[in-house]
């Protein structure tokens, strides 16, 4: 997906928090590189907690918001780890010095 701003072509990434639910497939390419740790158990219960929860205008829960924005940070992170990978490979070590 790409969008045009200021007649440069930007690259967009969606954060959708659903792409980290422990029973979804979102690694097959950060699988490459074994330095990118996956979430841990923990992590995957807060995203699963949030992915299921939902849509609403106030949180009636004190521990919804706090969960929703790592949730939504750690979506963010794998998605820009994800882009490196397709457009740079799995060799870290070869990466242009801005990207590392």
């Amino acid at each position: 997906m790409e969008n045009k701003v200021d007649s440069q072509i930007v690259p967009l990434t969606s954060n959708l928090i659903y792409y980290l639910k422990s029973d979804n497939v979102f690694f097959n390419l950060l699988d490459k590189i074994t330095e990118i740790e996956k979430p841990s158990p923990k992590l995957y219960q807060v995203i699963d907690i949030v992915a299921n929860m939902s849509t609403e205008l106030f949180f009636d829960k004190d521990y919804q918001l706090p969960f929703l924005v790592a949730c939504g940070q750690t979506t963010m992170c794998y998605n820009l780890m994800k882009r490196i990978v397709r457009n740079y490979g799995a060799a870290a070590e070869d990466y242009p010095d801005d990207v590392k």
